[in-house]
């Protein structure tokens, strides 16, 4: 096989692994978003290869894990009332540094305004002195 094929087939290879993971990743986000986690799959996948019955101990771990979901979409839920409640007062601080910021900001406008008069000031003055010596240089 020449080394073009050989790199060609390379490249073939990385795109079908990139491909292969990305299509990957979607699957599982979109199996999230449903509702079925990776240990989930994991589970259902090792029960089709290896028929196993837990028993007892799997229904206590079923159980805890429904109770978990539970406390954790509650705990969520609970907490909308809490976050909507520091959302004015967030606001307001923002506006009030926007305020103080563009506040600092005319002040310094006015600063660099003034200097940049003094700085026009002493290139006209400058200017006319240069004009001054190449007149007299002209007419000797």
């Amino acid at each position: 096989m020449s080394q073009l094929h050989c790199r060609r087939l390379a490249a073939i290879d990385r795109v079908t692994i990139a491909t292969s993971l990305a299509c990957r990743k979607v699957y599982y986000g979109a199996m999230e978003k449903l509702g079925k986690q990776k240990r989930h799959r994991f589970a259902d996948r090792f029960r089709a290869v290896a028929p196993f019955q837990g028993g007892d101990l799997e229904k206590t771990g079923c159980e805890a894990d429904a109770d978990y979901q539970q406390c954790e979409q509650r705990a969520a839920t609970e907490m909308d009332p809490v976050l909507e409640s520091f959302r004015e007062p967030v606001l307001f601080l923002k506006h009030n540094l926007n305020t103080a910021a563009i506040a600092s900001l005319r002040g310094g406008v006015a600063l660099v305004e003034s200097d940049l008069g003094a700085r026009i000031r002493d290139l006209q003055t400058s200017i006319q002195e240069a004009d001054a010596m190449l007149a007299t240089l002209e007419n000797p």
